[in-house]
């Protein structure tokens, strides 16, 4: 009876581990998909920029996101004003650069250029087309995005590059 009781007691001590780790590799992966979800609005801005500085020739200025949409709004059509945590994303743009911010899911960050943390709820900030603050578990999403938006930069001779 007693070997019964430890086997039991085994068993289940398995059991909870397993599901205590399930648990936090779910409550990870939804963090996760988060900051992806917000890449992805910031990503939307920076192209609608990128696009807007091909038929200007530069960035229009602005301050916030309202600003940004009232001098870009056709643009911005397909961008989101918000993160996924339903915060206004931070819009700091010049004529030459810009940045565009989540405050992260504890919505205290602001622009930041500390790269990849290991710590989520830090802000995710892109700055003149590089992601310089975000959680480093969307490493190759910040890759893919800034590439994405590289290719538009390259489409117009406007920037000053070259394609190719």
């Amino acid at each position: 009876m007693n070997r019964s009781f430890v086997v039991v007691a085994i068993v289940a001590a398995t059991i909870a581990v397993v599901l205590l780790g399930c648990g936090a590799s779910f409550e990870q992966a939804k963090v996760r998909g988060s900051n992806i979800n917000s890449m992805m609005a910031i990503k939307d801005v920076s192209i609608a920029l990128e696009r807007y500085r091909h038929a200007h020739g530069s960035y229009p200025t602005a301050h916030s996101f309202a600003e940004l949409q009232r001098a870009v709004a056709p643009a911005l059509d397909r961008a989101r004003s918000k993160d996924r945590w339903g915060e206004e994303l931070l819009v700091d743009v010049t004529a030459d650069s810009y940045v565009v911010t989540s405050k992260g899911d504890d919505r205290t960050g602001g622009p930041e250029s500390g790269g990849a943390v290991s710590t989520p709820g830090h802000s995710i900030t892109l700055r003149d087309a590089v992601f310089v603050q975000y959680d480093a578990s969307v490493e190759l999403t910040a890759r893919k995005y800034e590439a994405e938006i590289e290719a538009v930069r390259n489409e117009s001779p406007l920037n000053g590059r070259t394609n190719g």
